[in-house]
């Protein structure tokens, strides 16, 4: 599959927000990492961006057994497969969880940015010197307008969800991945 924007343009204005934050001193080299873990992160993708993300794990030789596994522990702890109670209303809430490529260290994402999710991406920091993430924000506007300059991107995730029977729109890192695999059976050691 070669979607129409490639994957290095749709995350460009991500990554260069990044960088002028960063040559303005906010970044997140002094904090925890609080955003990956479940105290604050509640991350679902696209089949897109979990495509590009498997193509990097695939890419890197990680696509290993011993990962699926840490992927299905993951979606078992925090009860990802479960549907968020609710009242019976629409209910947009998501269930937390720590993402499965948190290094717990600063900066301790081991996934490179140009295959990240547009979610992680666009989170940073606010100010500098953010210790324990309490300065910082998705940047609304940034992935808003990110998402309205790629127009083969909508149906290149329709095109996908089809071609392979995927139901669902979005979905957390660890089941948009797993399912993923499942399409294109890699080999695993």
């Amino acid at each position: 599959m070669q979607a129409t924007d490639t994957r290095v343009q749709r995350r460009e204005p991500l990554i260069q927000l990044m960088k002028d934050l960063k040559d303005s001193g906010k970044n997140c080299a002094s904090c925890t990492g609080v955003c990956c873990t479940f105290v604050g992160n509640s991350m679902q993708i696209t089949v897109l961006e979990a495509f590009d993300l498997y193509q990097f794990l695939e890419k890197e030789g990680r696509w290993k057994q011993g990962l699926m596994e840490r992927l299905k522990e993951n979606i078992s702890m925090f009860r990802l497969d479960r549907p968020v109670p609710g009242d019976g209303r629409r209910n947009l809430a998501r269930r937390r969880y720590t993402c499965p490529f948190f290094k717990d260290t600063a900066l301790g994402c081991s996934i490179d940015p140009m295959y990240k999710p547009y979610g992680c991406l666009g989170f940073n920091a606010l100010g500098s010197d953010v210790q324990d993430g309490e300065n910082c924000s998705s940047r609304i506007p940034v992935l808003e307008a990110r998402e309205g300059s790629y127009d083969s991107e909508l149906s290149d995730n329709e095109s996908l969800r089809e071609r392979y029977g995927i139901s669902w729109t979005k979905t957390s890192i660890p089941q948009a991945l797993l399912e993923i695999a499942e399409h294109f059976k890699p080999a695993v050691n």
